[in-house]
């Protein structure tokens, strides 16, 4: 993986020293750097007025097998300097073509997929579910948009196993739902760049406490990874304005489902559940 240096550098011996339909294509990018974060082959040449053979072929030049593998390295540089806002991205989706798009998105969904799915990262998804397993309550910490995956977590797993918290929502609730744990207790925090803080004060109460913790983020170097038991690290690459929680979802269905297949309560617990709620009206049976 090269650095952002690196990269800018043999960008611009080939709008120095290259081809002249390459040099034009350099010239662009060295003002336009983000731009190959978010964009397909198709996307950038409609973006920089040249063809699609040439941002190929520029890749190739640099080194590269192919285009792909150019804008991971840049995507990496980009999420190693934390500095691409929300609106940035939102800004490079102006004006591409709606099929260009959604075949980005197909891109990157099954490169996500394939990241989380590697050895390295299903075992520590394991080892983070046998953990819960073990844990006498879980805490699930989210907010903003990681919220619905704490929500998720959190009500999905409570149909199963008593010892899940539902996801504290209210100001204040994340502290006061804490304020009840002891050292024999699990906190699961997501979040990613950039961080929330309430997030990050949830993992300083539990490292305080002696809980273990479980984050799930974007990188190891996230300040929820500071003295996690497990940090499943979360591919969330994409083209639309806010990173992508497509993979933060199947990590917690992994965690869950992992879970159940060691309970000899899971399948009790979730009948008796879904039963209740049909009795009471709260689902339709068709």
């Amino acid at each position: 993986m090269k650095s952002q240096v690196d990269l800018k550098k043999a960008i611009g011996d080939i709008a120095a020293n290259g081809p002249k339909a390459l040099a034009r294509l350099a010239n662009w990018i060295l003002d336009n750097y983000s731009e190959i974060a978010f964009q397909s082959v198709r996307g950038l040449a409609d973006a920089a007025n040249v063809n699609s053979n040439t941002v190929i072929r520029l890749a190739k030049t640099m080194g590269y097998t192919g285009y792909d593998d150019l804008r991971q390295d840049v995507q990496n540089t980009l999420r190693r300097q934390e500095h691409l806002s929300y609106g940035d991205r939102a800004g490079a989706l102006r004006k591409r073509p709606s099929k260009d798009i959604f075949s980005d998105f197909l891109d990157s969904y099954q490169q996500n997929a394939a990241q989380l799915f590697q050895a390295a990262t299903l075992d520590g998804i394991q080892n983070s579910s046998d953990t819960l397993g073990s844990a006498n309550n879980v805490y699930c910490v989210g907010v903003r948009s990681c919220y619905s995956v704490a929500h998720y977590m959190s009500y999905v797993g409570s149909m199963a196993f008593p010892t899940f918290k539902r996801a504290p929502s209210e100001p204040g609730a994340i502290m006061d739902q804490l304020a009840h744990a002891t050292d024999q207790d699990v906190l699961v925090a997501i979040s990613f760049s950039y961080y929330s803080v309430e997030v990050i004060r949830a993992c300083e109460i539990a490292n305080n406490k002696g809980m273990k913790i479980i984050a799930i983020t974007d990188r190891f170097s996230s300040p929820l990874a500071k003295g996690a038991t497990h940090v499943i690290e979360l591919p969330m690459s994409g083209p639309q304005y806010m990173p992508s929680l497509h993979s933060a979802f199947i990590v917690v269905d992994l965690l869950l489902t992992h879970l159940a297949t060691k309970s000899p309560f899971a399948s009790e617990n979730i009948r008796f559940f879904e039963n209740q709620v049909l009795k009471f009206g709260g689902y339709v049976d068709n």
